[in-house]
């Protein structure tokens, strides 16, 4: 085991309502440090986090506050015995927060024909290449609940998997980014399209919107180097789809090649100041 473990820990929570605004986008950030070793725990931590996400920082009060603002090391107070051994210690916390649509790292839309009584859907998802905070999501996992106790029929998947579980469709999207954008699950249920929401969203990858990473461990005694490991999680705490600007097709015909751009989540209306 490395003498002092670093671990960089993101959770989204986000909600799309009823109405199809995004609520809110969150994302809360936890830097930990754990001291293996007894004899390492006055240690300097070098951290890089990219400054210009725009994103505050706030280290624990028991850190060399001066140190860090000026040259982003965590190290304990100066006289203190170091950090504590055994312990998983919350040294650092970020929040990002928006309920600007534009930010989320992916947008969804739901088309939708009917066809014999029987509703066609496809979903689609795209990656947010215009957000600077993501430059990509992995195993990414949307859950739609069924009502009806037959299962859907998956007719068509692009650069994804689907299957049904107990009560539960999975989609599962291995990776969204610049070069793979796109993907699209469809499927025929006699079920009705409000009955398919919540779809409870999950995330989990190493990543981090703040680019965090442990540049080099010393002792602050010696600045000797200090063994450490790294770690990097972002997943989702609670990440909610509760509707979506449903796009209906009147005419009983399956989408072929989507050509042209649909926005799924409406952006809110800004107040006009001028008086």
């Amino acid at each position: 085991m490395e003498a002092i473990s670093v671990e960089v820990d993101e959770k989204i929570v986000a909600t799309v309502s009823k109405d199809g605004d995004l609520d809110k986008f969150e994302v809360r950030g936890d830097i930990y440090v754990c001291v293996n070793d007894s004899s390492k725990a006055n240690a300097e931590i070098y951290i890089f986090t990219n400054d210009t996400k725009g994103i505050p920082i706030k280290p624990h009060p028991e850190l060399n506050r001066a140190v860090w603002n000026s040259q982003k090391v965590i190290t304990p107070k100066q006289g203190s015995k170091g950090f504590p051994v055994d312990t998983k210690l919350a040294v650092l916390k970020y929040r990002y927060v928006t309920s600007d649509a534009s930010e989320l790292p992916f947008n969804v839309v739901l088309w939708n024909s009917t066809e014999q009584k029987v509703n066609i859907i496809t979903l689609e998802a795209d990656f947010n290449a215009g957000n600077p905070r993501f430059t990509r999501v992995d195993n990414l996992r949307l859950s739609i609940p069924l009502a009806g106790s037959k299962s859907p029929k998956i007719t068509k998947t692009t650069n994804s998997e689907a299957e049904c579980d107990k009560s539960v469709l999975v989609w599962a999207i291995e990776r969204l980014d610049e070069g793979k954008s796109n993907a699209i699950l469809e499927f025929e249920t006699a079920d009705d399209v409000s009955s398919l929401f919540p779809i409870e969203v999950t995330i989990s990858y190493p990543y981090s919107i703040m680019d965090a990473k442990v540049l080099k461990v010393l002792s602050a005694d010696t600045k000797e180097p200090i063994t450490y490991a790294e770690k990097l999680t972002m997943t989702c705490e609670n990440y909610q789809i509760l509707y979506l600007s449903l796009i209906h097709i009147s005419e009983p015909t399956r989408q072929a090649e989507i050509s042209y751009a649909v926005f799924c989540l409406k952006k809110k209306k800004k107040k006009n100041t001028n008086k």
